[in-house]
């Protein structure tokens, strides 16, 4: 098992058996994050990650796996009754143009992110209690496309 670690914070972005580094993506078991620079990351090899491990949550420090501070858990909601539906226009406006920008500048060298962005253009409407939406955003802040905290505010269902 292998491990993807951000050297500017030690943050796990990702684990997987198989993780490829180019100058223009990361490739972890078919999964591909572009728009990153090779010299801000390091692969570390380990026995095996965390039985709840997600991206994000954990840090690599000292040959240990510790709890990231920072993390914040996806906040699924899924209260009988309750539809937290809005429009796609309502969803881009949660997110700022800065944002967005360094969402499209990266989606440009990584195909599963403009997939994932492609698919809210097209939604009828956004569901923030999809699983699907919910894991995208997070992996958004993990990646550092936006910034610790602002999944959770993007995804709140009183704004």
């Amino acid at each position: 098992m292998k491990i993807l670690v951000k050297k500017s914070d030690n943050v796990i972005i990702d684990a997987g058996t198989d993780i490829v580094v180019t100058n223009s993506a990361i490739t972890v078991d078919k999964r591909i994050y572009g728009g990153f620079k090779q010299a801000d990351f390091q692969i570390v090899t380990v026995n095996q990650t965390p039985d709840d491990f997600r991206g994000g949550k954990y840090k690599y420090l000292n040959n240990s796996f510790v709890l990231n501070p920072d993390y914040v858990a996806p906040n699924i909601v899924l209260e009988k009754g309750k539809q937290p539906i809005i429009s796609r226009l309502d969803f881009f406006s949660r997110i700022t143009s800065q944002e967005l920008v360094a969402i499209y500048d990266s989606a440009k060298q990584n195909s599963i992110l403009e997939v994932m962005i492609d698919k809210c253009k097209v939604s009828e409407y956004i569901d923030l209690n999809d699983v699907r939406l919910i894991e995208g955003v997070y992996g958004l802040e993990t990646l550092g496309l936006i910034a610790a905290g602002r999944a959770k505010e993007i995804l709140c269902q009183d704004i």
